[in-house]
């Protein structure tokens, strides 16, 4: 195990001299960086700073080809099994070429090189900079790669950067996946600037942590930022609220925990792809998921789809299929608008549970809405519906194309939920008027049983709550017969009350106010 909590620089590579006559071929090598740390071993942790030595510069040359500049070092070459940076970590920068024609500059050192293992940043991981060259033909040099290696699993919710080139604009990649499998996942503080390139087997990008983020999915594909990616994740109790044009995707996205959203109230999005809700999770939002023919988006047991951000519509282009023990989420309100879930291709139902979240207002019965439009037709159904209305039941209706929830009158009589004779009574008198009178339908709308007899109160007239109240409000009699006793025994509206003390005879019945001990 190696831990640094210091300062940790390799050296810097020499000059090259200057040559007057350079025909002969490259002339003038200066010397390469020296590297930062080369470690193998189980655990490296830096919360130092750690930096690969600068490239030599090269001499002029007078007559002839230029120099050759020194390369920058590696901050660190680590093989093992972790690698955790609270610190800085950084690529040494290359050395600049000297005057003359056809200079070559030095490349900037990678940041960090890894063989395989897991790479935890929170601080800095940079890449070097590319040297400068002048003259003729002469040639600038690339930045130092952020992170290079194979078989890598980086968690990053901190920065990492490719290094500027000598032209100081052209960036090196942040991270090269070089080959094997391979995953990236970002935290809520993520910064990459430049490049992921992922290369060889399976690549991982993944969302994680247990904050929340937003993502723009448009930097994912090929010649992109995040190139490379065959499969995206989900992970971590976070909500990531997905933005941009992610319709050049095409891999597996898989929601594995906490909230995945894909188009928010102030930004669309689209992301390509088939989708899979894994059990414990949610996928949301109201944008367009995935790619037409052949996308899929699944929800297995336990996982949740939850269409629109408040109300509004999620658009899958392609198929959804619903595990048994799935839930989806749709919120309605009274003005009949509704989430919904609208589908290119077919929505197959193996079961599952339909969980209307009913905004505030009157909802009448008769109303319908509509949450699943299939294109493709509707197969299955759901196993139930929850809800919480008293004297309206929500249930579900199904036709070729469509599952809509519809409000209906239910068996429970308005006396049913009566607590006094009088509610009963106003209740039964209520039922008589049907439904489509404007007091019937606004009971029979009422969220709960509580909020029921408050209107039957109120419907009835009656001056008490209840006869408790009443009981209650009764009681002052007893109070005042004991008070106005009192009063009259001692004259007064606030006499004082004499009480029982020890005097020069033993006890006797003093003032309230005397100075002699209780008995």
């Amino acid at each position: 195990m190696l831990t640094n909590t210091g300062t940790i620089g390799g050296g810097a590579g020499g000059d090259s001299g200057s040559v007057t006559d350079g025909w002969d071929g490259w002339v003038g090598l200066a010397g390469n960086g020296g590297m930062g740390v080369s470690f193998v071993g189980a655990l490296l942790t830096n919360s130092g700073t750690i930096s690969g030595g600068a490239g030599g510069d090269s001499g002029s040359v007078t007559d002839g080809w230029g120099g050759l500049a020194g390369n920058g070092g590696i901050g660190v070459s680590f093989v093992g099994d972790s690698l955790t940076n609270t610190g800085a970590i950084s690529g040494g920068a290359g050395g600049n070429g000297g005057s003359g024609a056809e200079n070559q500059a030095g490349d900037g050192g990678v940041g960090i090189s890894m063989a395989a293992g897991s790479l935890t940043n929170m601080n800095s991981i940079t890449g070097g900079s590319g040297g400068t060259a002048a003259g003729g033909d002469s040639v600038y040099a690339a930045g130092g790669v952020g992170i290079v290696g194979s078989d890598l699993h980086v968690i990053n919710s901190g920065m990492i950067s490719g290094g500027l080139a000598g032209d100081g604009a052209t960036r090196a990649n942040a991270v090269a996946f070089t080959s094997g499998s391979n995953r990236l996942e970002l935290q809520a503080g993520s910064t990459i600037i430049g490049n992921v390139v992922a290369g060889g087997g399976n690549n991982v990008l993944a969302l994680g942590g247990a904050v929340d983020a937003t993502f723009d999915v448009s930097g994912m594909g090929t010649g992109l930022q995040y190139q490379g990616f065959t499969d995206f994740e989900k992970t971590g109790a976070s909500t990531w609220t997905l933005e941009g044009d992610g319709s050049g995707f095409a891999g597996d996205t898989v929601i594995a925990a906490g909230t995945m959203i894909v188009g928010s109230d102030t930004a669309d999005a689209v992301l390509g792809g088939s989708f899979a809700v894994q059990a414990g999770a949610t996928l949301g939002g109201s944008g367009t998921l995935g790619s037409g023919a052949g996308s899929t988006v699944t929800i297995a047991r336990g996982g949740t789809i939850a269409p629109g951000n408040s109300i509004g519509t999620l658009t899958v282009d392609g198929d959804i299929i619903f595990a048994s023990g799935s839930v989806i989420e749709a919120e309605i309100n009274p003005a009949l608008e509704s989430d919904l879930i609208d589908a290119s291709g077919a929505a197959t139902i193996h079961g599952g549970t339909v969980h209307a979240l009913k905004a505030s207002g009157v909802y009448t019965p008769g109303s319908r809405w509509t949450i699943i439009a299939a294109d493709g037709g509707v197969t299955g159904t759901f196993d139930e519906l929850t809800q919480n209305m008293p004297f309206i039941d929500l249930s579900l209706a199904y036709a070729a194309n469509n599952v809509y929830i519809d409000a209906t009158r239910n068996q429970v009589a308005f006396c049913d939920v009566a607590a006094t004779l009088n509610q009963c009574s106003t209740g039964d008198g209520l039922e008589t008027t049907g439904a489509g009178s404007p007091v019937y339908d606004a009971v029979a709308a009422l969220a709960d049983e509580y909020s029921a007899r408050r209107a039957l109160d109120a419907l009835s007239g009656e001056i008490h709550a209840s006869a408790m109240t009443a009981l209650i409000e009764d009681s002052r009699f007893v109070r005042d017969a004991v008070n106005n006793r009192v009063r009259a025994a001692f004259g007064d509206v606030a006499a004082p009350m004499p009480i029982m003390a020890y005097g020069p005879g033993g006890t006797e019945i003093a003032p309230g106010a005397t100075e002699s001990f209780a008995a």
